[in-house]
C-alpha cells in the first residue's frame, strides 16, 4: 500500500508525498543424501537453493521488480585405496538468475514516447528541479551465470610426511541482456522548459532490435601438482 498525498505551492506546482512499501520475499532450502557402496567407497549428493523478490519504487509513476534464485548442485565420492591413499573427486555446478524489471503504474503504458514503447524516464535539471518521473535508465537486467566444477585430489600419507597430487577445474558462463534507455528518456533544463516542452537533452530511443546480450566464457584449471605436509 501507498499512503501518498499533494502538496499544493501556489503556483501551478506541488510537491507529492509517499510513504514506500517494498514487499519482499525470500525462501531456501537444502538437501543432501549420503550413500556407502563399500566400506572403502564413500558418496554424497547436495542440492541448495534460494529464491527472493522484489517490488520498489524506483521513480515516480515507476514499480521496479526484482527476481534472484541461486542454486548450488555437488556430488562427491572418496574412495579408499588402501590405510595410506584415499582419493576424493568432486564435481559442482551453480547457476544464479537475476531479473529485474520495471513495472508501470496504471496508465502509464499509454505515455510512452514512441509507438509500442512504454512509458520512460522524463525529469528536469537532472532531478534537481523535477524528480524523475517513469522508469530510468537501464529498465530491465536479464543475468544468468553459471560455473561448473572438476576436482580430483589423491591424498597419500607415509609416516609423518602427507602428499596430495590433484587437479581442479572451472569453467565460468555469463549471459546478460541489459537493454539501455530503450523507453526513452527527456531531460529538461529547469521547469519552465519541462512545461513548455521544450527538448533539452534527450530522446533516447534505443532500438527494439538492438541487441543488448553479453556472453562471457572462461575456463581456468589450476591447483595441479603436488603438496607435501609434514
Amino acid at each position: 500500500m501507498l499512503d501518498s498525498h499533494l502538496q499544493d505551492l501556489g503556483d501551478g506546482t506541488g510537491t507529492y508525498f509517499t510513504d514506500e512499501s517494498r514487499p519482499t520475499s525470500e525462501n531456501f532450502g537444502s538437501g543432501r543424501i549420503d550413500y556407502n557402496f563399500s566400506e572403502a567407497d564413500f558418496f554424497f549428493a547436495r542440492y541448495t537453493m534460494s529464491r527472493a523478490e522484489s517490488n520498489s519504487n524506483s521513480n515516480l509513476l515507476s514499480l521496479q521488480e526484482s527476481n534472484t534464485s541461486r542454486h548450488l548442485f555437488t556430488i562427491q565420492e572418496d574412495h579408499i585405496f588402501g590405510p595410506s591413499a584415499l582419493n576424493t573427486l568432486r564435481l559442482s555446478f551453480n547457476r544464479s538468475i537475476g531479473l529485474s524489471v520495471p513495472g508501470q503504474v496504471k496508465g502509464g503504458e499509454q505515455f510512452g514516447f514512441a509507438p509500442g514503447v512504454p512509458m520512460g524516464q522524463i525529469g528536469a535539471g537532472g532531478g534537481s528541479i523535477l524528480s524523475d518521473m517513469g522508469p530510468a535508465g537501464i529498465g530491465i537486467v536479464d543475468d544468468l551465470q553459471n560455473a561448473f566444477q572438476y576436482e580430483d585430489t589423491l591424498t597419500y600419507t607415509r609416516g609423518r610426511h602427507t602428499m596430495k597430487f590433484g587437479a581442479m577445474a572451472q569453467r565460468f558462463q555469463w549471459n546478460s541482456d541489459n537493454p539501455a534507455f530503450w523507453q526513452g528518456d527527456f531531460d529538461f533544463a529547469d521547469l519552465a522548459e519541462f512545461l513548455e516542452h521544450r527538448q533539452r537533452v534527450g530522446d533516447m530511443l534505443d532500438s527494439l532490435e538492438a541487441d543488448h546480450r553479453i556472453a562471457v566464457r572462461q575456463s581456468r584449471i589450476f591447483n595441479r601438482g603436488l603438496q607435501v605436509i609434514r
